[in-house]
């Protein structure tokens, strides 16, 4: 089991200012949720992850991108954004990790739900710190983390690159992020977007769902606007190396299917 307490390394008046956080704070609304996972329904979250989902296979297949890159998981890592930290709890059992922080906003999630995914999931005891805080203030010291997961929460940054400034700063040289859950664009899915934009403007209301953009060239964003309630961005692929590759970092895109994962390596 993990350890008992929750460390905290965020202020009250700090958690409040996250744009988000009353979102995933919504102790009520995370019940109509996959991820509320109790003592007496632990399999329901596995079935999501393996049957519902792709969400399994890309943390199988994230594992293995960066074990072929030369960049294992193993020592000392932060889940970043860990939600009820089941990828926390697969990455404790892999036996090179000697531990793990999960690090998270929602404080039901790591009070309530993580303890029940972490003695489902099997994650050995004394590996999981769970802790409450922001994931542009890691209070680690510099070059000291061996990797980072981030599953399901890179696009929920408002600021990118002050993120990736703070991933860069805790990992070591030559350690890689591992990214899953994101949704890359791809020329052809902008391309899409734009059709069925124009299409709403002169098909009836009725005929589709959702307002269109009422102009002939939006721009990327008036197309994928953020959503301001959960914080989701919406990058196209080339966004992603871009933003990886001025903050100091050698991503890799591995497209598997529906989904595209990503290994990032801190450059030395």
């Amino acid at each position: 089991m993990q350890t008992e307490t929750v460390l905290s390394w965020i202020d009250d008046a700090e958690l409040a200012a996250i744009s988000s956080a009353s979102f995933w704070n919504d102790a009520e609304k995370e019940k109509e949720k996959p991820y509320h996972v109790t003592n007496d329904n632990a399999e329901k979250l596995w079935t999501f992850l393996r049957d519902e989902t792709t969400y399994f296979d890309q943390y199988m297949t994230v594992v293995r991108v960066a074990e072929e890159l030369g960049a294992p998981v193993k020592g000392r890592g932060v889940d970043v954004a860990a939600g009820v930290c089941w990828t926390t709890a697969l990455l404790a059992r892999i036996p090179q990790v000697d531990q793990i922080y999960a690090l998270e906003i929602s404080r039901h999630r790591l009070t309530q739900i993580a303890p029940n995914v972490c003695s489902a999931l099997g994650a050995p005891a004394g590996k999981v710190v769970r802790v409450l805080g922001s994931f542009y203030d890691i209070r680690l010291p510099d070059g000291s983390v061996d990797f980072c997961m981030m599953s399901q929460a890179f696009h929920h940054a408002d600021d990118p690159q002050k993120l990736l400034a703070e991933l860069r700063r805790v990992l070591k040289p030559g350690a890689p992020a591992l990214i899953m859950g994101e949704d890359p664009l791809y020329p052809m899915t902008v391309v899409m977007k734009r059709i069925k934009n124009v299409a709403k403007m002169v098909l009836p209301r009725r005929l589709y769902i959702g307002p269109p953009v009422y102009k002939f060239f939006p721009s990327f964003s008036e197309l994928f606007p953020i959503d301001l309630e959960s914080g989701d961005h919406y990058y196209r692929i080339r966004d992603y190396h871009a933003m990886f590759s001025g903050a100091g970092f050698t991503l890799h895109a591995k497209r598997n299917g529906d989904y595209t994962v990503f290994v990032a390596i801190r450059n030395k």
